[in-house]
């Protein structure tokens, strides 16, 4: 039979025998039609009888009749259960129980996630927009969920001020004032998470896909210059608004009808590690027997950290090589500190 390259390929101007209707002489030609059965209403090799009339001339077309499922334009393979994914981790946790008016929890993973069935669809994550269910093996590349170090840090702690504890040990208004305060927090930090470098399809819609993998050129830094300079303060540093975190000179668009070679989730320039702090401040005041007044500030994302990205809609950032702004984190997807304050009264 023909070659994939004979299919798709044409002289310039000419139109690729795949996009030619079945009609067409050379397609009648091909072997690997000429092994269809006829269709009576036509005349011509077809999948099946009446595939011309459901699709009409300019849509029954040789690249349709090849289809895995000719009848339907495409479809998605949704919870096929056939995926394999790895997770290897170092987990470390230190807790000190209520003692000396502190309660700490603290826990570190050190880990790798490894998959080749990332997304159910594409609703989630277009991670494998260009999945090809022929060769799984090229599909297994770092999840979207692989986050190599996480840090948390949780703990209660009661001032030690106030009457029955070391520092201002009163009764009185005093110790209405200064006593019984606490002070409450977690502490996230995490590495950033991979990012899924893209290009639009050139497979023409022949495989139902918006986009596919880009192609990365061997033994180009995958990294931008600026995505090496420290992220803030004075002096040069990178622009989340200006600079790109990828070099461009390491992708290409893949060939038509070519699966890109990248792996479908690229952790070598992975998306801004994320850091935040909610800290809390509660006191309670015994206002009768029976009377508790609660009392709390809350500060959201404490110390005002700025996450970059470019995706918040998703598990993992989808750069598209080829498309202005490719590589910028053009915003902070995080929200700005915010500070609350809540009353309660217990009876």
């Amino acid at each position: 039979g023909a070659s994939g390259a004979a299919l798709s390929c044409a002289a310039s101007g000419a139109t690729p025998l795949l996009f030619e209707p079945m009609d067409f002489p050379a397609v009648q030609a091909l072997p690997v039609v000429a092994a269809m059965p006829v269709d009576p209403s036509t005349g011509n090799h077809s999948p099946f009888p009446g595939f011309e009339a459901l699709f009409g001339e300019a849509n029954a077309t040789l690249g349709q009749a090849l289809r895995e499922e000719p009848q339907f334009y495409g479809w998605h393979r949704i919870g096929e259960a056939v995926g394999t994914s790895t997770y290897n981790a170092l987990q470390v946790k230190l807790e000190k129980r209520f003692t000396n008016g502190l309660s700490l929890l603290v826990s570190y993973a050190w880990s790798k996630t490894l998959t080749n069935g990332g997304a159910m669809f594409s609703t989630f994550s277009s991670e494998f927009g260009s999945t090809t269910p022929w060769n799984a093996h090229d599909q297994k590349a770092y999840s979207y969920e692989d986050i190599p170090a996480n840090l948390v840090i949780s703990y209660v702690y009661n001032l030690p001020v106030g009457k029955g504890q070391h520092f201002l040990n009163h009764g009185g208004v005093l110790n209405q004032i200064i006593g019984g305060w606490k002070t409450s927090g977690i502490l996230s930090y995490e590495s950033g998470r991979p990012q899924n470098v893209e290009v639009n399809a050139t497979d023409d819609g022949l495989e139902d896909q918006g986009w596919q993998d880009a192609d990365q050129i061997n033994g180009v830094p995958m990294a931008s210059a600026q995505y090496h300079l420290p992220k803030k303060g004075p002096g040069p540093h990178f622009d989340p608004n200006v600079d790109s975190q990828f070099n461009l000179a390491a992708f290409a668009v893949p060939c038509q009808f070519c699966f890109g070679t990248i792996t479908p989730t690229e952790a070598t320039v992975r998306d801004f590690p994320w850091y935040e702090e909610d800290l809390s401040i509660l006191k309670d005041w015994k206002i009768h027997e029976s009377w508790v007044f609660d009392f709390h500030t809350d500060f959201i994302n404490a110390f005002n950290r700025a996450v970059w990205g470019s995706d918040s809609g998703s598990y993992a950032s989808e750069p598209v090589f080829g498309q202005p702004g490719f590589g910028m984190a053009t915003s902070q997807i995080n929200y700005p500190r915010v500070i609350q304050f809540g009353a309660r009264l217990r009876w």
